[in-house]
């Protein structure tokens, strides 16, 4: 591509806030479409001659910008697409790319009869996002359904492919958001999904709701449940109310050797109701990593439902979740609700409560407050 025809294609000054969920968000420098992945060696080379830092993007639906917004280059990918490399009589391997939208995935999945990720339905976002998070929902989750992924390597220059070892996935950890997140482009995701009649029953929402309505557990029945379950407005804001990025209080993962100090201090502090949850939590939620503990425990125990800063808020039905009520919110009183939900739970407990969405564009002075309390 020639470097005039390069330059064509990218927008100038362009408003982010319009790109992520939250609402939020200054203007990028410079902002481009991808929708090859061949041209993103492009893009990098023109970024780096002009001494400008790239952001990748998506949907921006797990994703915090600053009102100061992106000095720099801006990725959106927008690869589409999809491959059907291998098929048996019991599975299917499928090659998906990056910027296809995940829903659009699983319902295509569905209507093939291909099991692995009906209950992950509704889940916003692109492909591309869902292995840098190790994306879960209702007893499914990403690590045991991605084969591969392929990426282009900032370092090297090179595009390849990722394997699922290779990509070190645990509680909604990967390489991507833990010790190489600014390493990699993700291109496109390759899924090894099952056939015949797999479901993944071990939620009681999914569970009970089936059998109380008598319906059979086909992926159908199975979709269609975890979509009103994710549009009843009790977890999520309904579809087209507020701003948010689904949960942005983290649950805790909790090492065992670490358990019993915390405890101690609950009980030193007369928090018995918290430790009860949180046995509670060592008999439903262990892993070989730890205990998984709801931030929402300690957001109700230490009074901050209520908490507000400008035009942010906690969403009334789930605490975990905050909310932008109008256009005039900013990034800035995000931040301050993280610090304040986060440092509090922290000096009360000792636990740090992980954040889920990537904040970009902040100065270093911006998130020292949390990056003492949060866990990124």
């Amino acid at each position: 591509m020639m470097l005039e025809d390069l330059e064509s294609k990218i927008e100038k000054n362009v408003a982010l806030n319009e790109f992520t969920t939250m609402g939020v968000g200054g203007n990028a420098s410079f902002f481009v479409r991808i929708k090859k992945e061949e041209d993103i060696p492009l893009y990098v080379n023109w970024a780096s001659k002009q001494g400008l830092p790239l952001l990748i993007l998506g949907c921006g639906s797990n994703m915090i910008i600053s009102d100061l917004g992106f000095k720099g280059l801006v990725l959106k990918i927008e690869i589409s697409g999809y491959t059907q490399f291998h098929e048996d009589d019991n599975q299917v391997h499928v090659t998906v790319g990056a910027g296809v939208i995940w829903d659009d995935f699983v319902e295509y999945s569905v209507k093939r009869g291909w099991w692995g990720i009906e209950n992950m339905s509704l889940i916003p976002g692109t492909v591309g996002a869902l292995a840098v998070q190790n994306v879960g929902s209702y007893g499914q989750e990403a690590k045991n359904v991605v084969s591969s992924v392929r990426v282009y390597n900032l370092y090297t220059k090179e595009f390849h492919d990722l394997s699922n070892e290779e990509c070190k996935f645990r509680f909604r950890r990967s390489i991507f958001n833990t010790t190489e997140a600014s390493h990699y482009i993700i291109t496109a995701t390759r899924f090894r999904l099952l056939k015949g009649y797999h479901p993944v029953l071990t939620r009681k929402e999914i569970r009970n709701n089936l059998i109380k309505h008598n319906d059979p557990c086909f992926q159908t029945q199975i979709r269609k449940l975890v979509i009103k379950l994710r549009t009843s407005g009790r977890l999520l804001p309904k579809p087209n109310t507020y701003g948010n990025s689904g949960t942005f209080f983290q649950a805790s993962l909790i090492p065992y050797k670490e358990l019993g100090k915390i405890i101690y201090n609950l009980i030193a502090n007369k928090k018995i109701s918290l430790v009860v949850k949180i046995l509670a939590c060592i008999l439903k939620h262990s892993s070989s990593e730890g205990v998984i503990i709801p931030a929402r425990f300690f957001i109700k125990e230490y009074g901050l439902i209520n908490l507000s800063f400008g035009s942010v808020k906690l969403y009334e039905s789930s605490c975990v979740v905050l909310v932008t009520v109008d256009k005039n919110a900013q990034a800035y009183n995000i931040i301050k609700m993280a610090e304040k939900i986060c440092g509090t739970v922290f000096e009360k407990s000792g636990i740090i409560i992980p954040i889920e969405p990537v904040l970009t564009g902040f100065t270093a002075e911006e998130l020292i407050p949390i990056s003492l309390f949060c866990e990124k």
